[in-house]
Order: structure tokens, then sequence, then C-alpha cells
């Protein structure tokens, strides 16, 4: 459980340090801002967006399609492998976005609110696919520390 609490915190302690005048990650970086200002809802959509987009471009019928490891009922499940094209699509969008005057200066200007909202975001999904997966049948699931 220390891991699952630790990791999240890990890039932003990073994030803080480097923001910090002498840079040193010796030192507990202190946050520049109250707790309330580490939230944004512009920059939570921002995220969430995002992430949809990369969730329709992994949809999209690009790259190899990967099995995977073999269920408890023998079945794999198939992935596509297509994160080159998903990454060049979205530069591209993002160069489209830009041409067309969207401002950008969000992610310079909110990384530390995009950050908190990104590590949110994360924990919320996990938390609902843990509980989701208290649903499943048994023979759709992978044996215990066999995941691949």
């Amino acid at each position: 459980i220390v891991r699952i609490i630790m990791l999240p915190l890990v890039p932003l302690l990073l994030v803080l340090a480097c923001d910090s005048p002498d840079g040193s990650l010796l030192q507990v970086p202190r946050l520049p801002c109250s707790l309330l200002q580490l939230w944004d809802g512009t920059a939570f959509l921002v995220v969430l967006g995002w992430c949809l987009l990369q969730c329709a471009l992994y949809l999209l019928p690009t790259g190899t399609v990967a099995e995977g490891t073999p269920l408890n009922s023998g079945k794999r499940l198939k992935y596509n492998l297509n994160g080159v094209q998903a990454y060049l699509a979205s530069m591209g969008l993002v160069a489209l976005a830009y041409a067309a005057g969207l401002d950008l200066t969000i992610v310079p200007e909110r990384y530390l609110q995009l950050l908190v909202s990104a590590i949110l975001l994360g924990a919320i999904v996990s938390l609902l696919l843990y509980i989701k997966s208290f649903s499943a049948p048994i023979t759709e699931l992978v044996p215990e520390g066999n995941t691949g």
C-alpha cells in the first residue's frame, strides 16, 4: 500500500524540487501554493480530454494486433499495437491546434495542476477497474501472478 500512495507522489516531488531555487533533491520541497490551488477544473478537463483522445486513437485499426496472456478459459485478448501511429496523430493534432490559434500555454502555465489532475484521474480509473474486476467471471481473469 505504501507503493500505491508514494509512487504517484514521486513526479510531484521531482517537479517541486526542480522548481525550488537550489533544485536540490536532498531537501523536502515545499508546495508553492495552498492545496486548493493545486486543483484546476480546466486542467482536469484537459487531462481527461487527452486521455479520451488516446483511447479513441487506440481503437483505430492501425498497427499490428498482438494476443495477450491466456485467460482461465483459454481465450486470449487482442491488443492493438499502434503507439507510434497514435503519437504521430497526437502531435499532428497539437500542430493543427497551434496553427488554428488554440492557446496551448495552459501546459507551461498550469503544469503542476495538470500533473495533479493526471494523478487524480489515474487513481480514479485504477479504483474503478479494481472494483469492476470483482464482477468479472473467473474464466475471464488471468491466473494470479501470471500477467505476462
